[in-house]
């Protein structure tokens, strides 16, 4: 455990009382009062061992700090657990205190108030503490520190001890339902035309056990010699979906939209889930700065390539980061079709509407609002997109 300790008693309140205590001890001395001088001998050698107790308070002091979960939706529960440990054989008097960043709160309601502060703890015992707080937006934050003050049992003499915690606490955008929105986002972007059970040569998944009833070619050779037995490649059926979402945060860059910003990717985290619901193939770029994540996942499928994807919006922030051209080549899409989720049309957009016409008609913009949008762009508001869905309503943003 790492230590960072200092006193945190008065500066003057103790000394004084015990260069008040020492003047009578020498004045009853002098005066050959031996009861007073008992006295006053006595209370010195009391608030020496109080400082002597407060002083070793801290050692052999251990604490290990145990949150529920590390990745969270906002309006989830988090319960953080603080072990701590006692190794030797004085007892101590401590508090507990865990700092968290305001995006966190306790809940209301019973039984949900913070852990008791301060305790005993005896020689060689453990105690465990147990807090809980509320997501209330979404980001990457910092647990802790887990704050231990010790004392001695007068609490005349009191010492700190921070105990960090080096894990983040990933909090995802909010996800809505797009049950109500005015197109079917599941088959909008259609599978691909060809039906049936043909496999896309361009989609590679994985190796298998090569059964000797498919072409030669499809044969995995360096997978085969790693594993010492004949691998043949795997492909997805061209019917499968497959979607990549491009987030476009120039809008935002002044920062004068907060609200926005976040709607923005509740909308891109909302349809990135819809998708992956659905078995399609997702992948995201985004050209705002994502501290600790790379801007950019590539298309893939199921539970944890999803919690990537919306660990890499819930990181993001409205400060600008790689170019979206820079990160995604047209080969690396792999023939998906395309979301672009931005605050209004720009460069980006006119770039994608450049696009042939057959590649044209697989790209959706959806925006913050589609006033003065020309009718030829493919395109959605955050409201059309959230129809039915109780949010507060965004300057600039189309009707509720």
């Amino acid at each position: 455990m790492k230590r960072n300790s200092y006193a945190v008693s008065s500066y003057f309140l103790v000394p004084l009382v015990i260069a008040f205590v020492g003047v009578v001890a020498f004045a009853a001395t002098a005066a050959e009062s031996r009861a007073l001088a008992g006295a006053s001998g006595t209370a010195l050698a009391l608030i020496a061992a109080l400082r002597l107790i407060g002083s070793l308070g801290p050692l052999r002091l251990e604490a290990r700090v145990h949150p529920s979960s590390e990745r969270l939706f906002p309006g989830d529960i988090l319960a953080v657990e603080a072990e701590i440990e006692n190794r030797k054989f004085l007892p101590v008097w401590l508090g507990a205190v865990l700092n968290l960043p305001a995006a966190f709160a306790a809940p209301a309601g019973p039984g949900r108030s913070p852990a008791p502060s301060h305790t005993t703890l005896g020689p060689f015992k453990t105690r465990a503490a147990t807090w809980e707080y509320q997501a209330l937006a979404r980001g990457a934050f910092t647990l802790g520190p887990l704050v231990l003050e010790t004392s001695d049992p007068l609490n005349l003499y009191r010492r700190e001890t921070f105990v960090p915690y080096d894990g983040r606490i990933i909090v995802y955008p909010r996800v809505h339902p797009l049950e109500g929105s005015p197109l079917p986002f599941l088959e909008y972007f259609g599978i691909h035309p060809a039906k049936g059970i043909i496999e896309d040569p361009a989609w590679y998944e994985g190796t298998r056990d090569y059964s000797g009833n498919r072409p030669a070619r499809n044969i995995h050779w360096k997978a085969s010699a790693r594993l010492d037995s004949l691998q043949e490649k795997i492909f997805a059926p061209t019917s499968h979906q497959k979607v990549f979402i491009f987030f476009s945060g120039r809008g935002y860059a002044s920062g004068q939209d907060p609200k926005g910003f976040e709607r923005a990717l509740e909308a891109a985290a909302s349809l990135a889930w819809a998708f992956s619901q659905g078995g399609a193939d997702v992948g995201l770029a985004t050209d705002r700065a994502c501290p600790g994540a790379f801007p950019f996942l590539p298309l893939g499928r199921g539970p944890e390539h999803l919690g990537k994807l919306l660990e890499i919006l819930a990181r993001s922030t409205v400060d600008e980061g790689s170019s979206l051209a820079d990160l995604a080549s047209p080969a690396g899409l792999k023939g998906a079709s395309i979301l672009v989720v931005a605050k209004y049309a720009d460069e980006l957009s006119a770039r994608f509407f450049a696009l042939p016409s057959a590649r044209r008609d697989r790209v959706l913009f959806v925006f913050q609002s589609t006033r003065g949008i020309d009718g030829t762009y493919p395109a959605l508001s955050f409201s059309d997109l959230f129809k039915g869905v109780q949010l507060e309503a965004l300057a600039g943003e189309d009707g509720p």
